[in-house]
């Protein structure tokens, strides 16, 4: 429509983040720590966890069951209807 050009990339920039001035490689990319943490996270994400504890997590946290009552009745049919 003559309104974008259709050469240009609308992807931003890689960032370049803080570089070490006398390697001109990024801060910090030396580090073992990092280096071994990297090389940890790198074949599993970021969530690392099993899938029963994770349902577990979900069931305990979640709020489905929870019901609404204002009236003093209602609360005292939620109290006898919990376990």
């Amino acid at each position: 429509m003559g309104l974008n050009d259709a050469s240009n990339t609308l992807v931003a920039p890689r960032p370049k983040g803080i570089l070490d001035p006398r390697t001109g490689k990024p801060l910090g990319n030396d580090d073992p720590f990092f280096g071994e943490l990297n090389s940890e996270l790198s074949d599993k994400g970021f969530l690392v966890t099993s899938s029963e504890a994770l349902i577990t997590w979900a069931r305990t946290g979640s709020l489905m069951y929870m019901t609404f009552g204002l009236a003093c009745c209602a609360v005292e049919m939620i109290h006898s209807a919990m376990p």
